[in-house]
């Protein structure tokens, strides 16, 4: 009877992680033997363990190679919750998760610390996947960074750069992002905000004398304060009365284009 008490319980432990979705939990409550941790975990009967995808490149392998969503177990996230998120299984060999997506402008990005650090919007649509489960699945290994953006005549261009990881809250989310790939198509954007901690508009963490989220009307890694500001406000094309305000990247189009689409992926370097 025992036996089956426990097996009930993981399994609602199971199905429950699947329906995660921009969640902070703290308790562990269906992790028995400490293995929730995105490596193993151990069998709902004590049998042979079962691999757990603790990132995209892992559900890939696993057989999920289609672009969607998916159920991830990063690792140290302190829960057997686990992660829903977006999965790119067609670009570039795929294995990228999808970290941030701008689309049409239908979802406001001007937002406070806590949705920032939590999560929000659509998987499917719109959305920032949150700044504690990019610490998480960008800590686990060597991380690497692609940006895809679109202007309004529908140029695509891409950047990529081979280290990228976020520090976690205690840091305020530091943004460490290095090598940039001479491949890309155009200039590095963020290599002004290496190291810089994150701020929103109720958390100051910028070495501008303002707040810049507050200036750009965004939420950012900035400095003193920007080069890029994917977050910013969906202004559609050249706005020059709203400078740095937009969805811009400096290097490509200015100060004062918004751009249409931006996608911001990572994987593990392999």
């Amino acid at each position: 009877m025992e036996v089956f008490t426990q097996t009930v319980l993981l399994l609602a432990c199971v199905i429950g992680s699947t329906r995660a979705i921009f969640t902070r939990n703290t308790t562990d409550r269906c992790c028995p033997d400490a293995c929730c941790n995105g490596i193993f975990f151990g069998g709902l009967t004590g049998s042979a363990p079962e691999f757990l995808a603790k990132d995209c490149q892992d559900m890939r392998e696993l057989g999920g190679g289609k672009n969607g969503l998916y159920t991830i177990y990063p690792t140290h996230i302190g829960s057997c919750d686990g992660v829903r998120v977006y999965c790119d299984q067609a670009t570039d060999g795929g294995g990228w998760t999808v970290i941030q997506r701008r689309t049409n402008g239908w979802l406001d990005f001007q937002r406070g610390w806590d949705e920032y650090r939590n999560g929000f919007g659509f998987l499917t649509g719109e959305f920032w996947l949150g700044l504690d489960h990019i610490h998480h699945i960008s800590t686990q290994t060597r991380t690497e960074l692609t940006i895809y953006m679109e202007d309004w005549l529908n140029t695509i261009v891409r950047v990529h750069y081979w280290d990228f990881w976020v520090g976690d809250e205690a840091s305020n989310y530091t943004l460490s992002v290095k090598n940039f790939d001479i491949g890309s198509d155009v200039p590095d954007g963020l290599k002004i905000h290496h190291g810089m901690k994150f701020t929103t508009f109720d958390r100051d963490n910028d070495r501008f004398l303002g707040n810049c989220a507050v200036d750009y009307t965004g939420a950012w890694w900035y400095n003193a304060c920007l080069e890029s500001n994917l977050n910013g406000q969906y202004l559609r094309g050249n706005n020059p009365s709203a400078y740095g305000q937009g969805v811009v990247w400096t290097p490509w189009t200015g100060y004062t284009y918004s751009l249409k689409t931006v996608v911001m992926m990572i994987r593990p370097v392999v």
